[in-house]
């Protein structure tokens, strides 16, 4: 092998490490392309299972979820996704759990993973550099979930927020679960935002 192509070679597999997505980075990804698109009417689901597949296989996201899925889950976690319009993008031994409507309604994309506090502050960094703005957040003590909401406005100045709540439930593998949700008109927002 010549070092010419031991070079290319080297340079392309960099390339491919960096462009492979982090569980972080598919979490913004589902939360972005699916439940934000949701609410501003970009994405549609609810028509049938054959259009709700071609969806969410269009965003990267398998319909349905495996047997062994669930199980990560956990008890905790069925409520989360039941009657739900269900589905899952795997990376390595994390996965995005998508959960839209059912007993809970809205849109909800999971992080299950057995370990992920560098996930949650990718998470936050991917949210900022999006144009997310961290708004002010109260949480209970000994709350199972912590939460952090971020505001953003479309381009009509439609104002948007992304509540992201970290935690460890019992006997789950979720880790972290963000919805997304227009705020309606009259809601005070605090200021800058």
């Amino acid at each position: 092998m010549t070092v010419a192509l031991a070079l290319l070679l080297a340079t392309a597999a960099t390339a491919l490490v960096a462009k492979s997505p982090t569980p972080a980075a598919d979490l913004f990804d589902v939360t972005m392309g699916v439940c934000y698109g949701l609410v501003t009417g970009d994405v549609k689901l609810g028509r049938s299972i054959a259009d709700d597949t071609k969806a969410l296989e269009a965003k990267r996201v398998k319909f349905g979820l495996s047997s062994a899925t669930l199980n990560r889950l956990g008890p905790s976690g069925t409520g989360l996704i039941s009657q739900s319009i269900i589905g899952e993008r795997s990376n390595g031994d994390s996965l995005i759990v998508l959960a839209v409507g059912g007993r809970m309604p809205g849109c909800r994309s999971m992080l299950v993973s057995k370990d992920v506090a560098a996930q949650i502050d990718e998470t936050v960094k991917l949210l900022t550099t999006a144009g997310w703005k961290e708004a002010p957040a109260t949480n209970a003590p000994g709350a199972l979930f912590t939460r952090r909401m971020f505001v953003r406005r479309d381009t009509k100045g439609q104002p948007y927020l992304i509540n992201m709540m970290t935690g460890t439930p019992p006997a789950s593998d979720i880790r972290v679960i963000t919805t997304v949700n227009p705020i309606p008109p009259g809601v005070q927002l605090p200021k800058g935002f």
